[in-house]
């Protein structure tokens, strides 16, 4: 009996086995947290494939940030067409400005000779430089375009022979100017493009900050300050 009794005792004392036991509600919270751990790393990844996307296309159309409205603001934009070189600026808004352009760095001289200047509107605007021949006289021109709020205006010069064949063919080329977004105070000029052309034995001689010893052809474009207040876009005209 006592055997007996032992046996029973120690059944009864043994361990109860609980198994796993889910619950509905306990199901549908499980799922929900899940759903919304998955739902939040799905929007962060997605937000990052957006915010990529977007600081391409603000590289590709020379995207200009908000600053000081008293400060100039520049940005290159990118562009496959040959010979052709885009920029988007905004002026300051106290402060005139002028994009002067040029082809030729005489020798001695410390800076190119400025052909001409085209007054920039007040605002933003998208500047397109570009060397080609003109259709209509056949003639090798450098061309100044300046887009504004639907505005478009236009100054061109014609080069010379010399220069009209060497931009025809294929050469050596030394960049310069602006690489990025750049600000700088107002009634400070900037150089936005600097690319020289070599041709010829030597060509590729750098002469940094001096006067060079030989003329240098190329595109060269710099903002300039000019008196007065930025003129402003009363109407719609080409």
């Amino acid at each position: 009996m006592s055997r007996q009794g032992d046996d029973a005792g120690q059944l009864s004392s043994s361990p109860r086995r609980v198994g796993w036991r889910f619950s509905l509600r306990g199901l549908l919270g499980l799922v929900v947290v899940v759903t919304m751990v998955g739902s939040h790393f799905y929007t962060s990844w997605k937000l990052r494939q957006a915010m990529v996307q977007l600081k391409q296309l603000r590289s590709e159309v020379g995207y200009l940030n908000e600053t000081d409205r008293s400060k100039l603001v520049v940005a290159v934009v990118p562009t496959d067409e040959p010979l052709t070189w885009k920029i988007r600026v905004r002026t300051p808004a106290l402060q005139s400005y002028q994009i002067a352009y040029s082809t030729l760095w005489p020798a001695g001289s410390a800076e190119p000779t400025w052909y001409s200047g085209q007054p920039l509107p007040g605002g933003e605007s998208l500047v397109t430089l570009r060397l080609f021949s003109d259709p209509r006289d056949n003639r090798w021109k450098i061309i100044t375009l300046v887009r504004n709020q639907g505005n478009l205006w236009r100054m061109a010069t014609v080069l010379s022979d010399r220069q009209a064949a060497l931009f025809r063919g294929s050469h050596d080329a030394i960049r310069g100017g602006i690489q990025a977004e750049t600000v700088v105070a107002a009634g400070r000029s900037l150089r936005v493009i600097e690319e020289k052309w070599f041709a010829g034995d030597g060509g590729l001689m750098l002469f940094g900050q001096e006067a060079p010893d030989d003329d240098i052809d190329g595109l060269f474009a710099e903002l300039q300050p000019l008196p007065g207040l930025p003129f402003e876009v009363q109407e719609n005209r080409r």
